[in-house]
């Protein structure tokens, strides 16, 4: 398992950087942002299924993210 950022977006450049997460194998999926089109990023990763990161919420307060059941919660980016 890997946890990063997706910094660049080539079909939308407005698009704001988003955590994600790669199980192993297959693409590398988003994690849920705390606010539509605001910025996050992943640091850290559990073998229980949590990832560590940060958010922008809708107030424009950055938080400290924890996203459990974080393979649950992944989606393909896109979507």
């Amino acid at each position: 398992m890997s946890v990063g950022t997706a910094k660049f977006h080539p079909e939308s450049m407005t698009l704001q950087d988003q955590a994600q997460w790669w199980p192993g194998s297959g693409p590398a999926l988003a994690l849920p942002r705390l606010a539509k089109d605001a910025p996050s990023t992943a640091d850290a990763v559990t073998d229980d299924d949590r990832l560590g990161g940060a958010a922008v919420n809708a107030k424009g307060k950055l938080k400290p993210v924890i996203w459990t059941c974080a393979s649950k919660q992944a989606y393909a980016p896109g979507r």
